[in-house]
This record gives C-alpha cells, sequence and structure tokens, in this order.
C-alpha cells in the first residue's frame, strides 16, 4: 500500500496597492516578514505618472479592406535600457521602477503599453463601398 504524502501548504501573503499613474500592482510573498504580515510591502509610487494615456485601437483601412491596430502610445515604451535603469528590477539606489518595493518574490503589474485596449464602439458607421469610384478590397464583408 502507498501512503499518500502531503506537504504543508506556504502561506502566501497577498498585497494589492495601484502604482501612480492608477494600473493595479499585486505582491505575492511566501517569505518571512512579508508572509506573516510582520511587514508591509511598499505601497506608495512616487513616480509621476500621468493616467491619461492614450489607448490603443483597431481602425479598418478602407483601402485595404484589412483592420489595423494604432498604438501611438508605445512610442515611448522602454526599449533596451541600461541595465541599471530596467523597469522590471526592484526599486533600488533612488531608482525607481515599476515595482517600488526594494525586493520581492512576485509582482504581477498591468502593462504600461499594453498593445490593445478595450473593443471600440460600434457607432462608427458603415464604412463605403467604394472610395473615388473604385472598390475596396474587401468589400463590405466587414459589416
Amino acid at each position: 500500500m502507498l501512503a499518500r504524502v502531503t506537504e504543508p501548504r506556504a502561506l502566501v501573503r497577498i498585497t494589492r496597492t495601484r502604482l501612480a499613474d492608477g494600473r493595479a500592482l499585486t505582491y505575492y510573498d511566501d517569505r518571512e516578514p512579508y508572509a506573516s504580515g510582520a511587514a508591509t510591502r511598499a505601497l506608495h509610487d512616487p513616480r509621476d505618472l500621468s493616467s491619461s494615456q492614450a489607448q490603443p485601437t483597431m481602425r479598418f483601412d478602407v483601402l485595404t479592406g484589412e483592420w489595423v491596430i494604432l498604438a501611438p502610445h508605445r512610442m515611448d515604451r522602454t526599449y533596451l535600457p541600461r541595465a541599471g535603469r530596467c523597469p522590471l528590477c526592484p526599486s533600488r539606489d533612488g531608482a525607481v521602477t515599476e515595482i517600488p518595493a526594494e525586493d520581492y518574490d512576485v509582482v504581477v503589474f498591468d502593462n504600461r503599453f499594453p498593445s490593445l485596449g478595450p473593443p471600440l464602439d460600434a457607432t462608427a458607421g458603415p464604412v463605403p463601398a467604394l472610395v473615388d469610384g473604385d472598390p475596396l478590397r474587401g468589400g463590405l464583408l466587414h459589416q
């Protein structure tokens, strides 16, 4: 007969907060002093981030007959940062990153530069079948 071995479940403390621009940030800690609640994670993001950022959208290109993604706000996203400026590293030595804590086990936060946003409002109206007298590629299949 085989004995079933069960390991005790580790206590995981979940701490939820918001970043300076309103995005959600959640810490998952299974080590002390955070797991027991003896210490609390940094819950304040000192950065000055604007919460009014352009949302990515999809638009129908009447010339090609295809839906295209427009995400101009992604032009400002972090790309190949120096080692000391990595946005995914803990905040240290005066450099504040996406994670305001100096250390963490697991942290989850909303993407600052998402490729796509919420669905578009369906009130844009019909797309014409002709542009300058020429039929559009794809015709009226999108309606």
